[in-house]
């Protein structure tokens, strides 16, 4: 009854999983930043810096990874599927009897139907598919680029580049509520490159009116461009707000108060953080963590997974923007002081794609969106109890989520056991 729903639900939530790898993701900038303070209050060993940028550009090749996982997957369940609808639309209506002296035409023509090589009409469906997913993908991967490029040569800080993020959030969700505004929104990218090259190439000051004539033409230009920018982030506003569900409700409301309340959840954990990472720090725990981890059996590998795992059940239980908070400034300091059997230390970057991708495993393990089975369907249901005909176990939810999570257990097995991929990008 909820098979295509739940599809939907659970594509919905492999999406969501995936958001954590995209940059400026807010999981990113608080691992990175709770990484650097626990590694700056360590009381021993060598002090690495991770570097924001190493954290977007590494966590951006993972999400390759998963989302070229999840493609392989959709295509080769739409093609299974589509041979299975063959194979059975061809099938023969007899119960295998088939006349003295003929041959069974009708089967081996299904067989032939299945098995046979890609036509043209299929190999045109493919690449217009193919056309399709690389035009979804092309706007989202573009902005994640440039935001990594303009964080790594310090055109910005963390904090414009997840201002440009929320901004072309809402130009991308602007531009599918009415595709009117395409125009805009590519005059609005095209503007915002040729600010950044304009940057990059002259010093935009007021200073330069009277000095050189070509940085006052630039200067006016970026002007022209910041005014271009401006009122397509105005459009983009008005189309947003004015959107309402059919209950009358508006979206971009509810969006605007969850990042608000979420902000200040954010500032309250941070104050308290701080406040008992002194405590840690002043308790000397660290040694006694140090210890307990150099003492376990299996060595490194077993230690780095224990912790893994702990943060799996943690992240399950609490907020993951609290569980970073508490968990990652006090282990990472000890885990990074580690050796493997070669020698090498662990990588502190390393450490942190491997904590990043355990959250997006509690994410799905968690699975709080609500299952199509408990949503009304229909006007009348709405208030009314749901039978237990209509209840989804937890391990239902489990079951319509185990494509992905088996990605998400795959990729992480590519990192664990290749740690050289980050030392082969840069990193």
């Amino acid at each position: 009854q909820y098979g295509e729903l739940a599809a939907q639900w659970s594509n919905q939530n492999a999406s969501a999983a995936l958001s954590y790898l995209i940059a400026p993701s807010l999981i990113l900038i608080l691992v990175a930043d709770q990484t650097n303070a626990g590694l700056a209050n360590s009381t021993a060993g060598q002090v690495t810096d991770l570097k924001m940028t190493d954290l977007f550009l590494g966590a951006f090749v993972l999400a390759i990874f998963v989302l070229a996982f999840y493609l392989a997957y959709h295509l080769l369940k739409n093609s299974m599927s589509e041979r299975n609808s063959a194979g059975l639309n061809n099938k023969p209506s007899g119960k295998g009897e088939k006349e003295e002296g003929k041959p069974d035409d009708l089967h081996l023509e299904a067989e032939d139907q299945v098995a046979a090589p890609l036509n043209k009409q299929t190999v045109s469906e493919l690449k217009n598919l193919v056309i399709e997913i690389l035009s979804i993908l092309a706007a989202p991967l573009l902005f994640s680029i440039t935001l990594i490029g303009l964080l790594g040569s310090g055109f910005a800080d963390i904090s414009e580049v997840a201002t440009i993020g929320a901004l072309a959030a809402l130009m991308l969700t602007a531009t599918w509520l009415n595709p009117a505004l395409r125009k805009l929104a590519f005059a609005v990218i095209i503007s915002f490159y040729l600010l950044i090259l304009l940057k990059s190439l002259f010093e935009l000051k007021i200073t330069t009116l009277q000095t050189n004539l070509f940085e006052a033409a630039a200067l006016f230009l970026s002007f022209a461009l910041i005014a271009i920018i401006s009122l397509g982030i105005w459009e983009f506003f008005k189309t947003c707000f004015s959107y309402q569900r059919d209950d009358d409700t508006s979206p971009m409301k509810e969006v605007l108060q969850q990042t608000l309340l979420q902000s200040s959840m954010i500032f309250a954990l941070l104050l308290l953080s701080s406040v008992f990472l002194l405590m840690i720090k002043g308790l000397e725990t660290g040694p006694l963590i140090q210890s307990w981890l150099l003492n376990m059996p299996g060595g490194t590998p077993v230690a780095i997974l224990v912790a893994l795992i702990t943060m799996l059940f943690l992240a399950m239980l609490l907020p993951h923007l609290l569980a970073v908070i508490l968990f990652v400034p006090i282990i990472t300091p000890q885990l990074t002081e580690l050796t493997f059997s070669n020698g090498n230390l662990v990588n502190p970057l390393w450490l942190a794609l491997l904590m990043v991708m355990t959250l997006q495993l509690a994410y799905l393990l968690r699975n709080n969106k609500a299952h199509p089975s408990q949503i009304p369907q229909t006007q009348s249901e709405v208030g009314t109890a749901h039978t237990n005909e209509t209840k989804v176990t937890y391990l239902e939810k489990i079951n319509c989520l185990s494509p992905y999570l088996i990605i998400h257990m795959i990729v992480m097995t590519i990192l664990w056991f290749s740690p050289e991929l980050l030392q082969f990008i840069g990193l």
